[in-house]
């Protein structure tokens, strides 16, 4: 199972190599395996920022904890919706539609159902954490693929994220920022790289009935 490998191979890279740049392809292979990912109800409450602006990464990296943002080729941002509502859940029920080539009709059940449920969420002040916890389904998704890729990455929550929605005028997006994925190739001097993968034996972590 090639997954295997790749997995073993990836590690949360502390130090890019800044000469280095990620291919456009192999970027938008990661992103396009990112879109594919499982979303509550298909909905996509999510939204990918791409910055490979180093004027900007260099900016962005004054509010991140690591260093990883100041070498890395590319930045893929997570971000939720911040603005979930009949509108977006029409124009959702409205693509399907016209993807599946059916009537809009026959969803109106469809719609009735996600309708109530993000009622129900809003109702005990969970809707965002709902959004937010869509994201980090696409981030397993992003760290496999730039695995598969070879492509190195680190995934980072240690960001103050009000900055980055700020930075990047978040906000009149109806977006929110959750977690930052820097991209690149490994420096030669990254001790980390050399380190064995610290995991705990299969028979530890799987419980069977």
């Amino acid at each position: 199972m090639r997954l295997i490998e790749d997995l073993k191979w990836r590690y949360a890279v502390k130090k890019f190599d800044a000469s280095k740049k990620v291919e456009e392809e192999k970027v938008q292979e990661i992103l396009k395996a990112g879109n594919l990912t499982a979303s509550s109800f298909g909905m996509q409450a999510f939204r990918f920022v791409l910055v490979r602006d180093k004027t900007i990464l260099t900016k962005l990296s004054e509010y991140s904890w690591g260093e990883q943002l100041k070498g890395a080729s590319h930045m893929i941002l997570l971000t939720a919706k911040t603005k979930v509502d009949s509108d977006f859940i029409k124009n959702y029920v409205n693509y399907t539609a016209k993807i599946r080539n059916t009537e809009q009709e026959k969803l109106e059940l469809f719609e009735k159902v996600v309708s109530g449920h993000l009622k129900t969420l809003e109702e005990e002040n969970r809707k965002d954490e709902w959004a937010a916890r869509q994201t980090y389904i696409v981030l397993g998704t992003l760290l496999a693929a730039c695995a598969n890729a070879r492509v190195d990455s680190c995934p980072m929550e240690g960001i103050e994220k009000a900055m980055f929605d700020e930075i990047l005028d978040l906000p009149s997006k109806n977006l929110t920022t959750i977690s930052a994925l820097p991209i690149g190739y490994r420096a030669e001097d990254d001790k980390y790289q050399h380190l064995p993968k610290v995991r705990r034996p299969l028979e530890d972590m799987v419980i069977e009935y």
